[in-house]
């Protein structure tokens, strides 16, 4: 009897750390318990448990677990799609609307980030931006262009190629990465790297140690040319710069979730059967 009972004792003291390691982010990197790099996930599909197709989205919940939720400032508000070409569940923008996290996020006090977005069809304008409470200091996601941005006349941009050769009703998923000092930018598109040089202009700065604000489809500057154009169908960011291993799982999820197609030669996955 004594063997049995320490035969189970040692059994679970091997396993706890293995179940505790486990972790159910996207991909399984990070986890929602808002203890991780995982700082912010966004899924439209969520959207439908309180939400039907034309609804004015005011508020996008945070699955993360750090309850960084966007919120609508203004009247103007997306609306939910649930008729995206695929059979899938998007955020339309259409030019005038944005949404945001009302408070900074302290998550980002190495001054890096991974931001994934997975859009639907053609899209114009400002992405994403992880930026402090005022101008500057902003890391930028835009249609074709990710930038490190000091001030207006300060900049390090990386563009990719890829993003054009995706058919207009295609689903791309578009991966930044951004490092805290200079020439520190990697920009995917279905997981291939843009290949091209950073663009530098004036004299660029490391990114501070800031609390950042999220802020879906404009900038804090509201030009009308920084508005987003496109259809959201989930967003998912980290506090830290993934690895190519973390950052291909991340990735390989997004594929399975929404079907990518692999027609496009600007591709770089792994093709494996996705699991039912």
């Amino acid at each position: 009897m004594k063997c049995d009972f320490l035969y189970v004792w040692v059994a679970l003291i091997l396993c706890l750390p293995f179940s505790l390691l486990a972790e159910n982010g996207p991909g399984g990197i990070g986890n929602t318990d808002g203890n991780t790099n995982l700082t912010l996930w966004l899924k439209a599909s969520g959207l439908i448990e309180t939400l039907h197709h034309g609804s004015p989205v005011g508020k996008w919940t945070d699955l993360s677990g750090k309850g960084n939720n966007l919120l609508a400032l203004t009247p103007d508000l997306p609306k939910l799609n649930t008729n995206v070409p695929g059979g899938f569940i998007g955020v339309d923008f259409n030019g005038n609307q944005w949404l945001q996290t009302p408070v900074p996020m302290n998550d980002f006090n190495l001054g890096e980030a991974t931001v994934f977005m997975v859009m639907a069809g053609s899209h114009s304008g400002a992405l994403a931006a992880l930026a402090p409470a005022s101008a500057g200091d902003e890391m930028l996601l835009y249609d074709y262009n990710m930038i490190h941005l000091s001030t207006e006349t300060d900049t390090e941009t990386l563009m990719h190629p890829c993003i054009e050769e995706i058919p207009s009703h295609g689903r791309r998923v578009i991966c930044a990465q951004f490092g805290q000092g200079l020439n520190d930018m990697q920009y995917f598109v279905n997981g291939a790297a843009s290949g091209l040089d950073t663009q530098t202009e004036g004299n660029p700065v490391p990114f501070g140690n800031s609390e950042r604000r999220f802020t879906l489809g404009q900038r804090d500057l509201f030009l009308p040319e920084d508005f987003l154009e496109g259809t959201v169908l989930e967003i998912i960011v980290y506090n830290d710069i993934l690895t190519e291993e973390e950052r291909r799982a991340v990735e390989e999820y997004i594929r399975c979730e929404y079907a990518i197609p692999s027609a496009s030669k600007c591709m770089d996955f792994t093709q494996e059967p996705c699991e039912n």
